[in-house]
């Protein structure tokens, strides 16, 4: 329960005019069914999918994907 209060609080200073409605479900491995880092949020018609990332993946991340 700490990761949800812990994605509640980075919702909250992400989107401070937002509903605090938010349902938030911690998605597991189907190979095992055992959690990881990645989390589903919904809020009414919006949906985002969190994801606690690795110090090397920014540079992945900002490498892979185009500049705009």
């Amino acid at each position: 329960m700490e990761h949800i209060a812990q994605v509640r609080e980075i919702l909250a200073a992400l989107l401070p005019s937002a509903d605090a409605q938010w349902k938030i479900t911690r998605l597991c491995h189907e190979e095992d069914g055992a959690p990881y880092d990645v989390w589903r949020i919904d809020a009414g018609e919006k949906r985002w999918i969190l994801k606690k990332a690795k110090e090397y993946e920014y540079e992945v991340y900002t490498s892979f994907f185009p500049k705009s």
